[in-house]
């Protein structure tokens, strides 16, 4: 039979092996203040682009099909895109996002797809686009932003700045040599497979931001898109109905 005493120790003993566990686990990791403040540098660009439009050139290779077409861009950020893709009698292909639908349309059809936004990933499945990048870290690459996960850990070695975010992501900045100029981001899921990586080319400066006139997005296979801008207009009006599906 088990006296009191042996249970009286052994809630004491599993009590401290409990406490000591949780702060082993729960104990957050400090950043140096150079990484720290590299990231909160990295965080700050071009944070006043509210909205953006434009005309670019998007080309794509290795997904079974040929794209190369003009499209118009539209976004209002965070989360809110229009893309047209252009023919030479107008819009062929229309996509549309705000942040709780996507609107998928085509000239060729009268039909309209309507999705959740969250099941984007599998909207670029279906359409056989393996790239997960997010609708809302697109927009941001080209407004000029970089999307940073929230980090848990962070170092700095040979210009490439790698951050793990508490939900096991992870992501390589790479940086120009000897500046603070982003040239290039890896983002990784949490078994370590790429999810996108992106180049920032051709940055030229309108207004007070520097914008990318050229991206190029690959994923971990031999499939690529680079978007290049032939004209860029910076927070200018934006109509939200043009983010609904009644405007498609």
């Amino acid at each position: 039979m088990i006296s009191y005493k042996q249970i009286h120790w052994k809630i004491i003993i599993l009590s401290a092996f409990f406490l000591l566990y949780s702060c082993a686990t729960t104990k957050k990791q400090s950043l140096s203040p150079h990484i720290e403040q590299l990231i909160n540098e990295v965080n700050q660009l071009n944070c006043n682009v509210k909205s953006f439009k434009g005309i670019a050139k998007l080309k794509g290779s290795g997904f079974g099909f040929n794209l190369n077409q003009r499209i118009a861009i539209i976004a209002s950020l965070p989360n809110q895109i229009r893309v047209e893709v252009l023919g030479p009698l107008g819009s062929i292909m229309r996509i549309a996002i705000n942040d709780q639908k996507l609107y998928y349309s085509q000239r060729a059809s009268t039909k309209i797809i309507e999705k959740k936004v969250n099941l984007w990933n599998k909207f670029l499945f279906h359409q056989k686009i393996p790239i997960l990048i997010s609708p809302e870290e697109l927009i941001a690459y080209m407004a000029g932003q970089i999307p940073l996960i929230k980090p848990s850990f962070a170092d700095f070695q040979k210009e490439v700045l790698y951050i793990k975010g508490k939900s096991k992501k992870s992501q390589k900045i790479y940086f120009k040599k000897n500046s603070k100029i982003v040239k290039q981001v890896e983002t990784f899921d949490k078994y370590g497979n790429l999810s996108y990586g992106i180049r920032i080319l051709n940055v030229k400066k309108i207004k007070d931001f520097k914008i990318p006139f050229r991206l190029e997005i690959y994923g971990k296979k031999e499939q690529n898109f680079i978007l290049n801008y032939q004209n860029y207009y910076i927070n200018t009006p934006v109509d939200e109905s043009k983010f609904l599906l009644n405007r498609l």
